[in-house]
């Protein structure tokens, strides 16, 4: 999350990216609060975390929130329409478990081609199935429903949970091949200990 709204302070503000309590550039944008049709109250812009480049002030606004290619616009605009402030939210660089990090329209971008591949192999496994395609199936349904574990923690352990199909469907597939190829091969070897009786 890049930006919350907030409301019920009376005020106008915009904080710093806050994470962990602190001041932290990956953190979360507060922005608030409660600024039309009610009282206003003083604000102490001495707090931390509306410091530059957060800031805090009294006056009637309202907000606008414009959802651009380049980032996430947000501006406060008076009740003379004059904007009070016009702020630019750089998307957020995405970290991947090697830690290499790659801009968030790539990623997005990565995603797309990832699930068509998807639901391109599940057909394929359909029209012929594959050992090894149902291998990569359920390898990579476990990597991404445990990527939610080790993003987030074992608090997401229901997410990974709910998504246990992704992988235990394919790895059921890989356990039943192999479980039919060694049916086949002990009917074959009792075949050919049939006619070696008889021979």
């Amino acid at each position: 999350m890049d930006l919350a709204a907030e409301a019920d302070g009376h005020c106008l503000k915009r904080t710093v990216p806050i994470k962990g309590g602190k001041h932290d550039p990956d953190g979360v944008i507060y922005i608030g609060e409660g600024g039309l049709g009610v009282p206003q109250r003083e604000t102490d812009n001495t707090r931390w975390f509306v410091q530059e480049p957060g800031m805090a002030t009294s006056g009637h606004h309202v907000f606008v929130i414009d959802f651009k290619k380049d980032g996430l616009r947000t501006r406060a605009i008076g009740m003379e329409n004059e904007v009070i402030y016009d702020h630019l939210l750089q998307p957020k660089m995405v970290a991947s478990l090697s830690e290499v990090f790659i801009p968030e329209s790539v990623a997005v971008q990565a995603l797309f081609v990832v699930g068509c591949v998807d639901i391109f192999t599940s057909m394929w496994i359909v029209i012929r199935p594959n050992l090894y395609l149902a291998l990569w199936m359920g390898t990579w349904g476990l990597v991404t429903a445990m990527a939610r574990i080790t993003e987030t923690g074992w608090m997401s352990f229901p997410e990974a949970l709910i998504r246990a199909p992704h992988y235990l469907v394919p790895l059921a597939i890989v356990a039943l091949f192999f479980l039919l190829k060694d049916k086949k091969g002990k009917q074959e070897e009792s075949l050919e200990t049939g006619i070696g009786a008889y021979s």
